[in-house]
């Protein structure tokens, strides 16, 4: 081996993009210093992502944000809403493009069909559902204005390709992956594999102000007023927990359509909008 080659081998890349990995010890938590807009801890899911390649670092307690309105139960191994409304995790958050990605997978549905024909009803809100998962994982990132105007980057992760479950050939299930107890099974709603699945969350927000839709009604200048209009129509619908992850839906949903200061004020500054309906 050469001087140079020996100098190569003491550095790796160390990140997970497009690397084969398995998802282990999964588990429903909190952290007591991420709290929301109420002063709750913000509810996780934690897993390892654990590559095949031995070279490359485990990356251990990877959280993805799951958002507020969920009681864990069974010291970790499921959730519930506790607001009465539909299991669901809002697409924008990191728990929900993970779900989102696999739910993407024709194969991923398939397995999770034959677990629940063998009476395993795995759901994404059961650790079971994640537990020894093997698929390609890939790196992604996003991007969006602060409340001060700073461009922010956030990582999140998503599945490209599913392995199946870790212990099982076929990829329809495992016994070595983590179930979930048949007494969280029943507290949870089941996937509709079958259907075309939506993975959104309704957070439970603070009520609405009465004129929150007054703004809309103003004199047009420049075109900002009509974006306006169909901004507090989505802030009105949106299931974003707060200021910054309704700024990330919306820079996504009209990136076409805000172009100049005074249109992309509509959404950085959270008085403009967000305030006056969720404030």
């Amino acid at each position: 081996m050469s001087i140079d080659s020996m100098f190569e081998g003491w550095l790796t890349e160390g990140g997970l993009d497009d690397q084969p990995v398995t998802l282990r010890n999964a588990i429903f938590t909190t952290n007591i210093e991420n709290l929301d807009d109420n002063g709750d801890p913000v509810v996780f899911l934690s897993i390892d992502l654990v590559p095949e390649d031995p070279d490359v670092t485990t990356f251990e307690g990877q959280r993805f944000g799951v958002g507020k309105g969920w009681e864990i139960t069974d010291e970790g191994a499921s959730l519930v809403r506790v607001d009465g409304k539909k299991a669901q995790y809002n697409k924008g958050s990191k728990a929900g493009r993970l779900c989102s990605s696999l739910l993407d997978l024709p194969s991923f549905r398939d397995a999770v069909k034959a677990r629940h024909a063998a009476g395993d009803q795995i759901t994404p809100f059961t650790t079971g559902f994640f537990e020894g998962l093997k698929g390609t994982i890939k790196a992604n990132e996003g991007h969006f204005k602060s409340s001060d105007g700073e461009d922010v980057t956030f990582r999140f992760y998503t599945i490209t390709e599913f392995h199946g479950y870790e212990g099982s050939s076929s990829g329809a299930g495992s016994s070595s992956a983590k179930p979930a107890k048949k007494a969280a099974a029943k507290k949870v709603e089941k996937i509709e594999v079958e259907a075309e699945v939506e993975i959104e969350v309704e957070a439970p927000k603070p009520a609405k102000k009465a004129a929150a839709k007054k703004a809309a009604a103003k004199k047009d200048e420049g075109g900002v007023e009509a974006l306006r209009a169909k901004l507090v129509d989505h802030c009105n619908a949106t299931s974003a927990e707060s200021h910054e992850d309704w700024m990330v839906e919306v820079y996504e949903t009209f990136a076409d359509e805000l172009v100049t200061d005074e249109q992309m004020a509509l959404v950085d500054d959270p008085a403009e909008i967000w305030d006056t309906i969720w404030s």
